[in-house]
């Protein structure tokens, strides 16, 4: 079975690119998905629906709803870093 995720609005739409060359990966941005300004709880089941891991770092949001579901296809939490949203 083949890993996929989601990319959250937060993060550029460049990192599904970069983690679909460089790591192999099946990566979809949200705004491919027609899913730009959809609430965290709709991206979440979209995620689930198509069995994608989400990345955000929208880490206070997401952990929150994350604990309010009893199934998710799992969420990789970016933390803040020294990197601008295009890097």
């Amino acid at each position: 079975m083949r890993t996929k995720f989601l990319i959250d609005e937060d993060l550029s739409p460049k990192l599904a690119e970069w983690v679909c060359m460089r790591c192999g990966f099946d990566a979809a941005h949200v705004r491919e998905r027609g899913l730009l300004g959809a609430s965290d709880r709709e991206v979440l089941e979209f995620a689930f629906l198509q069995d994608r891991i989400l990345v955000t770092a929208n880490v206070k949001d997401f952990q929150h709803l994350a604990r309010s579901v009893s199934l998710h296809p799992g969420i990789v939490l970016v933390l803040e870093g020294c990197l601008s949203r295009d890097e």
